[in-house]
């Protein structure tokens, strides 16, 4: 089998990679061993860059993310694969009193917080991991991608191979 480009895992960064490539003419086959998704399905599709502490680039990158991911699932709902979501935001409980009495005078809080000093709500969200996987491995295999259930062995100047 020939093919431009192999993506070697079908989680969803490698479903996204492959229907990103495929929507574009990219010819593309998509590989992944028997267990699909697994680092997807451990994820419970989180999208809040600000509470997980980040930094710098992978900020940056959550940012970018957050921002792009409403249209990433229209585009998918679309094409008949809608995926749950929500970008209600995110809060997170202030661990100091410096910290508490910061973020009240910005923006003071609607209700108490039991247990917590207070807390802030950040831009932020969720997907539903596995149906996203589903809606891109969907989407990509109606853009005319292969997508094999296969474990890869190895990669060498320029071939993949793959267990049969």
């Amino acid at each position: 089998m020939k093919a431009e480009v192999a993506v070697v895992g079908a989680g969803v960064i490698g479903a996204l990679a492959a229907y990103e490539l495929a929507k574009r003419g990219v010819e593309v086959v998509l590989l992944d061993a028997e267990k699909p998704g697994a680092a997807t399905l451990a994820s419970a599709g989180m999208l809040a860059p600000y509470p997980e502490g980040l930094s710098g680039e992978l900020l940056e990158a959550g940012l970018f993310g957050l921002k792009t991911y409403p249209g990433l699932l229209a585009e998918l709902k679309e094409k008949g694969h809608p995926v749950e979501a929500s970008f209600a935001g995110t809060w997170v409980a202030a661990l100091s009193l410096r910290e508490k009495e910061a973020w009240e005078a910005q923006d003071p809080l609607p209700y108490p917080v039991r247990g917590a000093l207070g807390a802030k709500r950040f831009p932020g969200g969720f997907v539903h991991p596995k149906r996203l996987r589903e809606a891109l491995l969907g989407a990509f295999q109606a853009l005319g991608g292969v997508y094999l259930r296969a474990e890869v062995e190895g990669v060498e100047r320029g071939r993949v191979y793959w267990g049969e």
